[in-house]
């Protein structure tokens, strides 16, 4: 029934077809605008326990039936804007916004980093060489980002001030991976009470965990050593784990798995807010910064803005 409506929620149609039933809903999000999602159900079309899971604000954990909820990427935003006169041929893998420069930065794999505005003009280029995969910024007073390497897997401290390394870590004593397989994504997600700032979170695509590392960026500017922490699964995710980036707004990770075109939203511990359909083809890359959602994909060879983006947790 099209016209059905279960505890706030309406039901806009129904799809039995493929191997799992679902219903396509939808309810206002905190500005009033419409969010359509995907809920899979069981064959009898049981659906009770998951809206009074999707009903809970307490923004807990979301139990076992809530996990089958998949949002649509909001309408309101697309088609999106591409940004940034890039090289060409460049492979977009990895995305971050350095919040006290006010630049965007990005990586192709070819062994380019590259800094821009948040429109995508006055962009600048530097080479490093190597298979850059990921970035990310510790600290945004500084003129230091994080580059993510794989094979061999590791973490280059980069100055934007000199466009030189400062720093190698190598990461290969726990993670490695097949070719073309390896580190694929890093965020730094920052702790008050840790003495470095906070841990960096590097997913490796062979087996799609997160792999934590506290690098002394605080108590030294030149050690390399790395202190390994915890490698942890992400709920509802994949092997193909391809981007991470951290919300400082919601103090969430954003999760990127390009081979399924989905977002998953988790918390520090890898455990499932929600999760997105993306547009696109190779989503290797992905940055949310006050509303402006950056997704970079290699195999488009592009940056695509998406302005107005409201990330719906559960």
């Amino acid at each position: 029934n099209a016209q059905a409506n279960i505890r706030g929620f309406q039901v806009l149609g129904a799809d039995d077809a493929g191997t799992q039933k679902s219903l396509v809903v939808s309810r206002d999000n905190q500005q009033g605008n419409p969010v359509r999602c995907r809920v899979l159900t069981d064959d009898v079309w049981r659906i009770s326990s998951m809206f009074d899971s999707l009903t809970n604000e307490t923004h807990q954990s979301m139990d076992a039936s809530a996990r089958d909820v998949v949002y649509e990427f909001p309408a309101a935003v697309l088609p999106g804007t591409t940004i940034g006169n890039l090289p060409e041929q460049y492979e977009t893998s990895g995305l971050t916004w350095h919040d006290g420069l006010q630049k965007l930065f990005a990586v192709s794999d070819e062994g380019i980093v590259s800094m821009m505005n948040a429109d995508g003009s006055d962009i600048v280029n530097w080479n490093v060489p190597g298979d850059l995969e990921a970035l990310t910024v510790a600290d945004h007073t500084s003129d230091l980002i994080y580059i993510g390497v794989e094979n061999p897997d590791s973490i280059l401290e980069f100055d934007v001030s000199t466009g030189q390394v400062t720093r190698t870590f190598d990461l290969t004593d726990w993670m490695t991976g097949a070719d073309n397989r390896g580190l694929e994504a890093l965020a730094f997600v920052p702790d008050a009470t840790h003495p470095e700032g906070g841990l960096f979170y590097a997913g490796l695509q062979s087996d799609g965990r997160i792999y934590q590392f506290a690098l002394p960026i605080v108590s030294s500017s030149s050690s390399t050593a790395v202190t390994f922490v915890q490698s942890m699964a992400i709920e509802g995710g994949s092997t193909d784990l391809a981007g991470l980036a951290y919300d400082s707004s919601s103090g969430l990770l954003l999760a990127m798995f390009d081979s399924m075109d989905q977002l998953n939203v988790i918390d520090r511990d890898g455990q499932l807010r929600s999760r997105w359909t993306v547009p696109g083809v190779g989503q290797e890359s992905l940055v949310l910064v006050d509303g402006q959602f950056y997704v970079g994909d290699d195999s488009l060879f592009s940056i695509t803005l998406y302005a107005g983006f409201e990330l719906l947790v559960i």
